[in-house]
């Protein structure tokens, strides 16, 4: 692991500790400014804004990822790709159980579990983030197209659940930066077995 990425997670580490004080300590302030910023996004929804960022919510669904999931475990006989996701959601399952941060009032979706971390947030960041790193190490010239895509899905997917009313913009934040580190350990961890995936 390079000085570059380690810096990387040290920052990010510290940001996470940071949001998880604000959480803890001084909820109430930092639910004021999430409540500020959410309003704005509120603001602009409309049926057909809604409808888009319900698909594009659901592009890092349990039920989406589930299904592609199984699909390439039939045909890549291979359990790197579903361990990384079944990492991903223990993690965040056990952040949100911690700390267990009540949904926003304003939602449009049907959600059960806590809002802090944000799930779908977390799952673009290891499910998407993985295949770019895959298609990053690959010889695929369609990688040059492919990964910008996926990167504005992964932020869109952050946005959409702000949108919807699912979560407030610490929750994603937070989930971005926490899938981040993450990703990168479990990249760094597994790298010698993951280089046959998209051959």
């Amino acid at each position: 692991m390079n000085k570059k990425i380690k810096v990387l997670l040290c920052v990010n580490f510290l940001l996470i500790i940071s949001l998880f004080i604000m959480e803890v300590f001084f909820n109430k302030v930092l639910t004021n400014i999430d409540l500020y910023i959410s309003n704005i996004i509120w603001s602009i929804r409309t049926p057909l804004l809604t409808d888009i960022f319900k698909i594009i919510s659901f592009l890092a669904s349990t039920k989406f990822i589930i299904t592609i999931l199984i699909v390439y475990i039939f045909i890549k006989k291979d359990a790197l790709f579903p361990l990384n996701m079944a990492l991903s959601t223990i993690l965040n399952t056990i952040i949100k159980k911690l700390v267990r941060r009540p949904r926003p009032t304003n939602i449009l979706v049907r959600e059960k579990s806590f809002s802090f971390p944000s799930g779908h947030t977390m799952a673009s960041v290891s499910f998407y983030g993985y295949i770019i790193y895959l298609l990053y190490k690959s010889n695929y010239k369609i990688k040059k197209v492919l990964i910008p895509i996926l990167i504005i899905l992964i932020l869109l997917i952050g946005f959409s659940r702000i949108y919807l009313g699912a979560h407030y913009l610490s929750d994603v934040i937070t989930a971005y930066l926490i899938s981040i580190n993450y990703l990168i350990i479990f990249i760094h961890v597994t790298k010698k077995e993951n280089y046959h995936i998209l051959s």
